[in-house]
């Protein structure tokens, strides 16, 4: 990998995590208008789905964020460091949630869940082990 693509990919992943932070800064009343926002748009889909409790379809689609939103950190921590540096990419994925969920308990209106941390981690090891499963298959020749 050429020099400037590495630091393009290292560039990505940080910016990506200040994304991540950022979000963590709005205030709990602005957080939850964002994903309550996103629940009307869906909520079409949520009735065919026959979903009546809107309150647990909120909460689940900000569970899915935060998987989501881990899952992309994962891919560009893989892209970042490689199949060579994994434990780095695994260290991202365990430090950022837990400055992300340190930072919203300073934050008015927010908590640090445990819970998101592990749902984050997850979103992250999941992305990690789907870009390891394919590396293996490149390397041994399957597509």
């Amino acid at each position: 990998m050429t020099r400037q693509r590495g630091r393009g990919r290292l560039v990505a992943l940080i910016l990506w995590i200040a994304f991540i932070w950022a979000n963590s800064l709005m205030p709990g009343d602005a957080s939850s208008a964002e994903s309550g926002f996103l629940l009307q748009l869906l909520r079409p889909l949520i009735e065919v789905l026959g979903i009546d409790d809107l309150e647990l379809a909120h909460t689940v689609l900000r569970k899915i964020g935060h998987f989501t939103e881990y899952a992309v950190l994962g891919v560009l921590a893989w892209r970042a460091f490689g199949r060579e540096a994994l434990v780095r990419a695994i260290a991202i994925g365990v430090a950022v949630p837990c400055i992300d969920e340190t930072i919203q308990r300073f934050v008015p209106g927010r908590v640090g869940a445990v819970g998101d941390v592990l749902i984050d981690m997850a979103g992250c090891a999941t992305a990690l082990a789907i870009c390891l499963l394919i590396s293996a298959r490149k390397k041994t020749g399957r597509s």
